[in-house]
């Protein structure tokens, strides 16, 4: 039996998502940006363990200050 287990439903809509542990970079954010400005309010988005500068992570979380979990 599989631990993780996907469900799509039709008229959801993404509450979060995870990309901890990945090779983002400081290159990645203007892309980053540009997702997280089409996202909701209550959306979070998770940057956790990527090599990151964290003054750039810094004036993101300002822009997006309730989107991106760092």
């Amino acid at each position: 039996m599989d631990l993780i287990a996907w469900e799509m439903r039709k008229g959801t809509k993404l509450k979060m998502l995870s990309l901890a542990l990945n090779g983002f970079d400081g290159e990645s954010l203007p892309e980053i940006e540009k997702f997280l400005a089409k996202q909701d309010e209550d959306f979070n988005l998770v940057l956790s363990a990527n090599p990151i500068n964290k003054n750039d992570i810094a004036v993101v979380k300002q822009k997006f200050p309730n989107k991106l979990i760092f």
